[in-house]
């Protein structure tokens, strides 16, 4: 029989309440006004249209209310009437199952038991009261009451609604559907400040809003009785919210709350990830026609003049990238789309050539030009390797971009295909050149790029040949892969001489001698891809190796070498000091007592002490001591 009753209830089912109502907000006394609170200004709401209004896109469906299941779960508080179907399980001793309908005078009669009258009692007050009888007939049993039906109720809908009148639904349906029964409100009609009567007072206000922005699916629904009365009032006040919120737009303001700009924020979602939370705008039109405008901190949301938002408020947020100034970069020359771009932190000169549609097949890619733009100073011009920079990210010529700078992109002109030189540095025309084949020497090419400038350091001047044939320094590359404890002091001193010293692949030429004696043996002929680097003048002298403070010092005319040693701060406790190096400026690399005094742009280099034997000095020590033992003994035997 239990089975059998289990069956039964599984297959009539309890099913969830499709479609919740709103909740309500506060049920009032019987026979209490409830104040309507006037707007605060006399600007009419009726000029909104009603599809900028956030809730109204609920009744943009098709307008009928939906379907319902013919067995659902019920209440406690669910009240009986006319028309409610009934299930009545006994299970134990009386076995027995009955379905039952609410007659018109409300009242049911089940078996054995008599008949009740149930109109207006609640479904747990009609439970007790049948259980009380049931003891009566049976001393073990099992009680199921289920509402299978509910009964059909009319209520009323009027007001600011599309289609007032009666309607006949279920007694479990909500607002809602009775709204959409009348075609839901007009673009004038409240969603915030629904009003139920029943009977002859006002039972329930209801807030729409609480439906459509609450997850929380425990409300206490709103149960609508026969003969109800839906009043669907004008929409008296409403705020406008911009800007940087998860969902912009006009909100209802509900007549019985004082919502403050918090309480608007969350109607709106709240503020997104950009919003400029330090300063909120609140518009706000004053009685005197006029508007006036405040600021908050979103953390001040709910106090000062945003404690209350009043009718035709207006709350604007912000966003962070409008409180920082527009920075652009600007491309010019041989790209797809040269122009005007964003600037962006960590934007390096690859990035924005990508930007512009890459390069196109004119563009000179062995330079490109980066105009440093600083309004405080004038501009300040960097020349690139532009191949090197495209194909390492992570090159020291693809320049980190800072807001406002230019980059130009030179194109190729049809005289310049073929054998190139560039030029570059301290002279008056820097830039790329064509040479001859076998016939074009370093002092023309000099001669054409217009001698050197005034701040011109040529006696450091470099002719750099990449392409050319270089013979690899075995040793110097052998030592690249050891570590210091690995080296020899010789070795040490050999490698770090070798890295103070010239390039490898460097042409050696003396640029004074060639421009102002005019020595032909210095008049080297050019090769395609040559490199010609003239370096601006140095006020510093470098000093390097074991002292102190290793760095630049100041060049002094005259002064001698200790006097850049104690500027460095003197030498470390295992400097070298009789062997310290003078790198001129020129690549050589003499003794110091060879140097009759030091030129802007030389380095000192001061090596390290050689690590002590302590065996190999004791050892001599001791052979010392021995020797002079003997002798003191062959001069004493000779006494005697």
């Amino acid at each position: 029989m239990k089975s059998r009753l289990k069956s039964t209830i599984v297959v009539i089912g309890l099913c969830i309440f499709a479609g919740a109502s709103a909740q309500t907000l506060r049920r009032p006394a019987q026979n209490q006004v409830i104040p309507q609170i006037a707007a605060p200004l006399d600007e009419p709401a009726q000029g909104e249209s009603s599809d900028k209004i956030f809730g109204f896109h609920i009744f943009d469906q098709e307008m009928r209310a939906p379907e319902r299941l013919q067995s659902i779960t019920f209440s406690e508080s669910y009240r009986l009437g006319a028309g409610d179907q009934l299930g009545i399980y006994l299970g134990g001793e009386a076995d027995q199952q009955f379905n039952i309908y609410v007659s018109v005078d409300g009242q049911i009669y089940v078996p054995t038991v008599g008949v009740f009258q149930v109109n207006g009692k609640t479904m747990g007050q009609f439970r007790k009261e049948l259980e009380s009888r049931i003891k009566k007939f049976y001393s073990r049993y099992d009680l199921h009451v289920l509402l299978l039906s509910p009964k059909k109720i009319q209520v009323s809908v009027s007001g600011e609604v599309n289609n007032p009148g009666n309607y006949t639904m279920s007694a479990f349906a909500s607002v809602i559907e009775a709204l959409l029964m009348a075609q839901g409100p007009t673009s004038l009609g409240s969603l915030r400040n629904l009003q139920i009567h029943r009977d002859d007072s006002l039972v329930y206000q209801v807030d729409l809003y609480e439906f459509l922005i609450n997850p929380d699916q425990k409300h206490t629904f709103v149960w609508l009785h026969a003969g109800d009365r839906i009043y669907v009032p004008v929409r008296r006040a409403q705020v406008e919210v911009e800007g940087q919120v998860f969902r912009p737009a006009v909100y209802e303001l509900c007549m019985r709350k004082n919502e403050s700009l918090r309480d608007i924020f969350e109607l709106a979602g709240g503020v997104t990830q950009l919003a400029f939370t330090k300063k909120i705008q609140l518009s706000r039109l004053e009685a005197d026609g006029v508007r006036n405008v405040y600021y908050s901190d979103i953390a001040k949301a709910d106090s000062g003049v945003f404690a209350q938002i009043f009718h035709n408020d207006r709350i604007t947020v912000y966003s962070i990238t409008d409180q920082v100034a527009e920075q652009s970069v600007f491309i010019h020359g041989q790209v797809r789309r040269p122009g005007e771009y964003p600037y962006e932190k960590n934007m390096r000169v690859s990035d924005l050539i990508l930007m512009a549609g890459n390069l196109r097949r004119s563009a000179y890619k062995l330079e490109a030009e980066v105009a440093k733009i600083d309004p405080k100073s004038s501009v300040k011009i960097r020349k690139i390797d532009l191949q090197d920079a495209l194909n390492n990210d992570q090159s020291e010529e693809n320049l980190l971009l800072e807001a406002d700078d230019r980059v130009f992109i030179r194109r190729i002109p049809e005289w310049l295909v073929g054998p190139v030189v560039i030029v570059e540095g301290e002279v008056m025309f820097p830039g790329v050149y064509p040479i001859i084949k076998d016939s074009t020497t370093l002092k023309q090419i000099l001669l054409q790029a217009g001698g050197f400038t005034r701040d011109a350091l040529v006696r450091e001047a470099k002719l750099i040949r990449r392409h050319s044939f270089v013979l690899t320094d075995k040793e110097y590359q052998r030592l690249r892969n050891m570590r210091r404890e690995e080296m020899s002091d010789t070795e040490y001193e050999y490698f770090v001489m070798k890295q103070n010293s010239r390039e490898l692949n460097q042409v050696v030429v003396d640029f004074r001698r060639l421009m102002q004696e005019d020595r032909p043996e210095q008049n080297v002929t050019l090769v395609n891809g040559d490199s010609i680097v003239v370096p601006r003048k140095t006020d510093m002298v470098l000093v390097t190796g074991r002292v102190s403070n290793p760095g630049g010092v100041l060049y002094q005319a005259g002064a001698p070498l200790e006097h850049y040693i104690d500027k460095a701060g003197g030498y470390s406790w295992d400097a070298a000091s009789r062997r310290t190096k003078i790198i001129k400026a020129t690549g050589a690399i003499k003794d110091d007592e060879e140097v009759r005094g030091l030129e802007p742009g030389d380095r000192i280099w001061v090596p390290r002490k050689k690590d002590a034997d302590f065996w190999q000095t004791f050892r001599q020590v001791v052979e010392m001591a021995a020797q002079l033992a003997t002798v003191y003994l062959i001069i004493k035997t000779a006494r005697e």
